[in-house]
């Protein structure tokens, strides 16, 4: 039950970050080897009536001769059963300066096109609901037959990190573009994201060897009056990974008694060859808890895996990748 000024909806988000690392932070183009190409599905609240869903994908490419990654991002997000829907396509470009042999700045860019269209005839509004029953009678809201509109954005970030230590914060709709889909203008809200984490190796990595480590993490998300925090831990293998994680932002109270806790996300992976697959399901903790909770999954495909242990100087590998 909607009125035609409640069309505003956050930025879509990934229970597995850094699985879709160009949405997070446009600095983390080019932070592999060679290159790799990411394919993303969620589906959230799979209980409700409608459609929420997440859709992308992503390849980027390192040029070390030019210290620069560059990639592409496009993303459909799709909200309830009135079709709202938004696809974004995206070219990014990151510049690595390297401090030393460990430590490495990133500095990148988002330039995005997107596109958000509503069918208005699927909603139910206010006045058309009598004594919790649909009458079936027209809306005097005003609607707005196969309403579209396309927008430009902008969109940076930095990233600090050397192989065990990371620090990255970006700033998402820079230029905050009208996204409204009615008369009225609806700006959206600059999105600031600190992305931190530490991993700690358990068996140290060789030049032809991959490594076992823990690794701590955490995500801190603000767009409009809007806060989030991620925490998460994960057992890191050459072969699997095994993660727990929590989101939430106990610290604000939504409402009298209401704290706003999200939920636990459970995740596990494998890893074969040049191929990476992750799941991760989130079991719901707040008053959403009967909404059948969100599966994520992951499929990336690295380019010229074996060039990190070729022998050849080291490739300083972000410490959160799988």
């Amino acid at each position: 039950m909607l009125s035609s000024q409640s069309l505003f909806a956050q930025d879509p988000q990934f229970s597995q970050p850094y699985a879709s690392a160009l949405y997070l932070n446009p600095a983390f183009t080019g932070t592999t080897a060679q290159g790799r190409a990411i394919v993303g599905y969620r589906n959230q609240w799979t209980r409700l009536p409608g459609t929420f869903s997440t859709t992308s994908f992503s390849v980027d490419y390192n040029v070390p001769k030019l210290r620069s990654g560059f990639g592409i991002l496009a993303t459909t997000d799709k909200v309830g059963i009135a079709s709202l829907q938004a696809s974004m396509f995206s070219a990014l470009y990151a510049f690595d300066i390297p401090f030393s042999n460990d430590w490495h700045l990133r500095t990148g860019f988002q330039f995005m096109y997107a596109n958000r269209s509503l069918n208005f005839f699927d909603l139910t509004f206010n006045d058309q609901i009598q004594n919790g029953t649909f009458t079936g009678s027209p809306s005097s809201e005003p609607t707005f037959p196969g309403a579209s509109i396309s927008y430009f954005d902008f969109s940076a970030g930095f990233l600090l990190h050397n192989e065990n230590v990371w620090l990255g914060v970006s700033a998402h709709h820079l230029n905050r573009p009208n996204q409204s889909l009615t008369l009225t203008e609806s700006r959206l809200p600059t999105k600031f994201s600190v992305q931190t984490g530490l991993r700690f190796p358990v068996v140290e990595a060789t030049r032809t060897q991959e490594g076992k480590a823990i690794i701590t993490s955490l995500l801190y998300r603000q767009q409009g009056l809007f806060k989030q925090l991620d925490l998460g831990v994960s057992y890191v293998t050459p072969a699997v990974w095994l993660g727990l994680g929590y989101r939430g932002f106990p610290f604000q109270t939504l409402a009298q008694g209401y704290f706003n806790q999200d939920a636990l996300v459970f995740s596990a992976g494998l890893k074969y060859d040049n191929f990476r697959f992750l799941y991760s399901y989130d079991a719901t903790v707040s008053s959403l808890a009967g909404t059948g909770g969100s599966h994520e999954v992951s499929l990336t495909f690295r380019f010229g895996e074996n060039e990190k242990y070729s022998g050849r100087k080291k490739f300083i590998e972000f410490p959160a990748f799988f």
